[in-house]
């Protein structure tokens, strides 16, 4: 009966020991599966990570280079409108100078009629003295030979005074056209600029376009420079493992070609 007893003592004994060893080995792995994951989401947070670098680099790298274009524009741009400020302001001054001088020649020429008019009015006084004959006759030949003298003095002075305004009027149409071309060469001066100016922004714009494209060109031989290195990698590496294992089995040689790798 001892002995019966001590059989079945130790088949339980072992019986719980397999089931033990069982439970053990399930749960390391579990384990290992559990440490491959955790590997591989590492692995994958670790790419993710070192690509928003290069990304966050190559964006970084742009941007200071279009604070660069931005900031030569925008001195350009000035410079050119202090060009156009300082034309602006020499054509301005020319205007109010020629404008000065029409309103000079226009009080001249007011003046001169002025004097036209009084000449006139001398020349009707002498023929009104001239028609008074009816007066004593001395006294009316006294009176005629003055008012002639006045109506040619006056004559002489209304032709001056014609000759005058005439030479006023002639540099008054001169003043005017002066003015007219300064008008028109003012126009086309702010007609060019805006031109340039124009011109400029696009050439700007084109610029921008262009080195936009460049990075995203050197970005895209970067990544396939990358990729083909990841591949000669990979390439490299299986060919290596299986020439390892033909010179362990058979003695033969694992080295490779240029052409192979």
């Amino acid at each position: 009966g001892g002995s019966g007893s001590s059989s079945r003592g130790g088949g339980d004994h072992s019986s719980s020991s397999h089931r033990s060893s069982s439970s053990g080995s399930g749960g390391s792995s579990a384990m290992v599966e559990k440490l491959q994951r955790d590997n591989r989401r590492l692995k994958k947070e670790l790419v993710a990570a070192l690509g928003s670098k290069d990304s966050a680099r190559s964006k970084q790298e742009r941007a200071e280079k279009e604070r660069d274009s931005l900031m030569k524009t925008n001195a350009r741009v000035l410079k050119q409108s202090s060009e156009k400020d300082d034309m602006n302001q020499k054509s301005l001054s020319t205007i109010l100078h020629l404008k000065s001088v029409t309103e000079e020649l226009i009080q001249e020429k007011e003046i001169l009629e002025r004097k036209a008019k009084d000449a006139q009015q001398l020349a009707l006084a002498a023929r009104l003295a001239a028609n008074a004959k009816d007066r004593v006759e001395e006294e009316a030949l006294r009176q005629k030979e003055i008012a002639e003298e006045q109506l040619l003095d006056s004559q002489k002075q209304l032709r001056s005074v014609m000759e005058d305004k005439d030479q006023a009027d002639g540099r008054l149409s001169q003043s005017k056209s002066q003015m007219i071309s300064l008008v028109k060469e003012l126009s086309a001066a702010r007609q060019r600029c805006d031109e340039l100016a124009t011109a400029s922004t696009t050439n700007e714009e084109e610029k921008q376009r262009l080195l936009e494209s460049l990075a995203i060109t050197k970005k895209e031989a970067a990544e396939a420079v990358k990729k083909a290195a990841a591949s000669a990698a990979s390439s490299s590496g299986r060919g290596v493992s299986s020439g390892g294992g033909r010179g362990g089995g058979g003695g033969g040689n694992s080295e490779f070609t240029a052409e192979q790798l």
